[in-house]
């Protein structure tokens, strides 16, 4: 089984386990009606487009000009793959993490669901991250911590980056260009104490909506 495959099977099994962890036991009482919410709206893969999430927001009226929200009681159900492709992922987690406490304290309700994106970010795979949304990350000593990750790097594979007889400098050129300054941060945004992988971690992969199911 080839390293893709390998992965993809890891990550059909987490979300197997944490969406079995949503279910819940049968009632034996009376069926219990669900919160009512006044509009309900889905929002599939975003994948680090701030401007198209905020749109599509905007044109609903769950958020206004300042990206408050002002959806009342409503409900949002973001369907996860926040992650990936494109360059503003920072910004789509900020603003999504925001909206959960203000919707709440308005009465509505933001979910959000666990996508593979997010569970491969979870382990580590960075295989569709877009090498320029690592810039919003970057802060002071940035580069000494990509220095630093690259010799922690080099010196436990214990071998030179580049094909035998390359000059060790350009091997660690084109390494430095595939983890630029920002992704060490990214990283460990990342870990289960970082400031996303600890949310990420708390995200359930399916919710129940009365008789519907989001996943």
């Amino acid at each position: 089984m080839g390293k893709m495959k390998r992965l993809r099977a890891i990550i059909l099994i987490c979300l197997l386990l944490f969406t079995s962890g949503c279910a819940t036991a049968p009632s034996k009482g009376p069926a219990l009606k669900p919160p009512r919410h006044d509009k309900i709206v889905a929002i599939g893969d975003v994948h680090g487009s701030y401007s198209g999430l905020v749109s599509v927001m905007k044109e609903t009226a769950l958020i206004d000009d300042e990206n408050r929200w002002i959806g009342g009681n409503a409900l949002l159900v973001q369907t996860g793959d926040l992650l990936d492709r494109g360059t503003d992922i920072r910004q789509v987690l900020d603003l999504l993490m925001s909206l959960q406490r203000q919707a709440e304290t308005a009465g509505g309700k933001v979910v959000v669901l666990l996508g593979n994106h997010e569970v491969m970010n979870i382990f580590g795979s960075r295989h569709y991250v877009n090498p320029e949304a690592y810039a919003s990350f970057v802060g002071p000593g940035s580069e000494e911590k990509q220095t630093k990750a690259f010799e922690r790097w080099q010196a436990y594979f214990g071998v030179s980056i580049g094909p035998e007889g390359e000059d060790p400098a350009d091997g660690q050129q084109k390494w430095m260009v595939t983890h630029p300054p920002g992704f060490v941060e990214y990283a460990e945004s990342m870990r289960p104490d970082g400031r996303y992988g600890k949310w990420l971690r708390s995200l359930p992969a399916m919710y129940q909506h009365g008789g519907t199911v989001f996943i």
